[in-house]
């Protein structure tokens, strides 16, 4: 029988004991002589945990198998732990693998393929899963006990500190967070500059990190400052000694309850005003921030936008005929009648409709929506060429790594060396490739724009779709452009006039003035009024 060998360990406490991986594979392979098996691959995993399937070894052993070429028949492991520990988990992969034709089996926990099999199998699974579970409920508990009495767990710091190893009461080395001067100084630099600015100019979170990186105040190991890992220290509230330990799920990652989570005391870097200023800068410049409650919460399209033309005030919504008819009208007009201004009404769809087209028609021309996906490409591509860069030095510092933990275990192994002693440095190691590993995963790898895209009738039917959802009744688009681009539309007579930002104003083609400025003759609906019998008698204002 064709197979290939899977060994795993995850932690180096099991490396001490009979379930090294060499030890595993050893029996693994005698196994085998011992049965006539024909060994096709062995697959190591070292420091992974079997709960889920989230293990660089185990998929792409599970991709070996399944492909025709390989023509394997069974995976081999020492025990059913060592493939899942998770039963579910186990039950899903073993009847995707018995589908393709291919066996787990455990060499010391052999069942026979039948009904009762699988019953001991599923067993077995259950035990493995119970025990795993338990296992993580004691080591979560004393880790809660740990951060209790303040002490640090893990291995990795924030960035502003470094863990300092003491003795508790009883001679155990603890850990405790404590500031690391070099990098507390990066971190008070930088909510000055995003606070206070630079020159006296604004310091956006992308600016910030370009100035962090050309004053040599780099990240860890050299690393370069970018935007999110800036954006992500300006959120941290452990500057103000805020950390807590169990905040979230180590399974599913997601955030627990705020009753669940563990204050753990740790010396403040910045001050709390500081802190919450930044908080208030990073809010009021927030790109998706919402927009005003009043805006927001209106139904109207115009509104906190739209201004009469003769009075400046704002122009709301005036009703007749218990709604049937719906306009925009001057505020003041509504409120304190002609004296203050003679009002200015327009109705409400109609207008709306025609600044929604007019707009439309400047923002989604087949050239700019040709232009746009252009942009796009080439986005996409300098984004990829930029990953390919991060891609493979990744790649080789893990290779590195590997060698590294390889060339100790076999040490070990070979009892050239004690494990005390290189323990430290093997957890250290091991830390630094599932860092390695965990860079390598979120870093991006976006495809390609199919040429097809850029054909006439494609951008067409972008450009009818933009349109279509632009001037749709669900005005959740065009009132976002619309709040975007401009700070105020005002009319009066048949002139709308509409001032925004000016850069944003002349992308569109439309040139202010010096005010920020556009002037457009767009033609404003007439006003029905045959259902009145007098000036104001069925008007009713909206408040």
């Amino acid at each position: 029988m064709r197979v290939v060998l899977y060994a795993r360990v995850s932690t180096l406490r099991q490396a001490e004991r009979d379930l090294s991986v060499p030890d595993q594979l050893r029996q693994l392979r005698e196994y085998c002589r011992q049965h006539g098996h024909e060994i096709v691959r062995e697959f190591r995993e070292e420091g992974a945990s079997a709960t889920d399937d989230n293990r660089p070894a185990f998929r792409q052993m599970i991709r070996f198998v399944v492909d025709k070429d390989s023509r394997v028949e069974a995976i081999l492991v020492l025990t059913t732990s060592r493939f899942f520990r998770d039963a579910l988990g186990a039950k899903v992969y073993k009847r995707r693998l018995k589908r393709e034709g291919i066996r787990v089996v455990s060499i010391t926990q052999e069942v026979s393929d039948d009904p009762t099999g699988n019953f001991i199998e599923g067993i077995f699974e259950l035990q493995d899963q119970y025990e795993s579970d338990i296992n993580a409920y004691h080591t979560l508990r004393g880790m809660k006990e740990n951060a209790r009495r303040g002490y640090f767990n893990g291995s990795k710091p924030p960035f502003g500190y470094r863990v300092e190893t003491i003795q508790d009461e009883r001679g155990n080395l603890k850990g405790r967070l404590v500031p690391d001067e070099r990098e507390a100084a990066i971190v008070r630099r930088m909510f000055d500059l995003y606070v206070n600015g630079l020159d006296g100019r604004r310091v956006g979170v992308k600016q910030l990190a370009e100035i962090l990186n050309q004053e040599g105040r780099l990240y860890r190991k050299g690393h370069k400052w970018s935007k999110q890992r800036v954006q992500n220290r300006l959120c941290d509230p452990v500057y103000i000694g805020e950390y807590y330990f169990n905040k979230k799920d180590g399974r599913t990652g997601k955030c627990k309850p705020r009753e669940e989570w563990i204050p753990v005391p740790v010396e403040p870097i910045i001050d709390r005003e500081l802190f919450e200023k930044a908080k208030r800068v990073r809010e009021h410049y927030r790109p998706s921030a919402e927009l005003p409650p009043s805006v927001a919460g209106s139904p109207l399209l115009l509104t906190g936008l739209l201004r009469c033309g003769k009075c400046g005030a704002r122009m709301t919504l005036e009703t007749g005929k218990g709604g049937a008819y719906r306009y925009y009208n001057c505020s003041n007009y509504l409120r304190r009648g002609k004296s203050s201004c003679p009002g200015n009404r327009v109705p409400q769809r109609e207008l709306e409709q025609q600044i929604l087209e007019h707009l439309a028609d400047k923002l989604f021309t087949i050239e700019r929506i040709r232009g746009l996906v252009r942009q796009l490409a080439a986005e996409l591509a300098k984004f990829r060429r930029r990953n390919s860069e991060k891609i493979r030095p990744l790649r080789r510092q893990l290779d590195d790594v590997r060698a590294r933990i390889k060339r100790h275990y076999e040490a070990i192994e070979a009892g050239a060396v004690d494990l005390h002693l290189v323990g430290e440095r093997i957890r250290e190691l091991k830390q630094e490739e599932a860092d390695l590993a965990a860079r390598l995963e979120q870093v991006d790898r976006p495809k390609q724009i199919p040429p097809y895209l850029f054909k006439t009738e494609n951008l067409q039917k972008i450009q009818a779709n933009l349109r279509q959802i632009f001037l749709s009744d669900q005005h959740g688009l065009a009132k976002r452009y619309l709040n975007l681009l401009l700070r105020r539309i005002e009319i009066e007579g048949d002139e709308v006039r509409l001032q925004g930002d000016t850069s944003a104003l002349c992308a569109l083609g439309m040139a202010p003035d010096d005010k920020g400025t556009v002037h457009h003759k767009v033609p404003v609906p007439p006003v029905d009024l045959s259902w009145l019998r007098g000036e104001d008698s069925n008007l009713q204002p909206s408040g």
